[in-house]
Formats: C-alpha cells, structure tokens, sequence
C-alpha cells in the first residue's frame, strides 16, 4: 500500500510542476485582470466600458476590441 501512496505522490507533483510552469508570466493573468475590470466597469455603469471610474483606459490588445467609442465589444 505504501508502494501505491508513494507512486501517487510522485505523479501528482510531476503534474503540479508542469501545471504551474510560467504562472507568473503576464499574458496569462493579463485576461483575468480584463475580466476583473470590465465586471467593475459594469458594477460602476452598468455596461462593459474600457475606461475605469480613475479615468484610466484598460485595453488588452492596444484597442482592437473598442468600436469608436469606450465601450467593450466583446
């Protein structure tokens, strides 16, 4: 039984390594950050602006996602 526990352990922290490879590279949290911002602009204003309450503009891809305006598209 031991045999097995142990086995197990050496699994899960192979695959916990490969899993938290580059955690800490921008891109990836980049989304969640967007994600956060865009509910508080709607919290705010009740629709999904780029442009948070500071007056801050909040783009991921340097803009492609506005249409003529402040407002998030996707």
């Amino acid at each position: 039984m031991k045999s097995y526990l142990r086995n197990h352990f050496w699994v899960a922290l192979l695959l916990f390594s490969f899993m938290n490879l580059g955690l800490g590279y921008r891109h990836i949290w980049q989304d969640e950050i967007e994600t956060a911002e865009r509910a508080r602009s709607i919290l705010f204003y009740g629709i999904p602006k780029t442009i948070d309450p500071e007056g801050r503009v909040s783009v991921n891809t340097s803009g492609a996602e506005l249409e003529n305006s402040d407002l998030h598209r996707y």
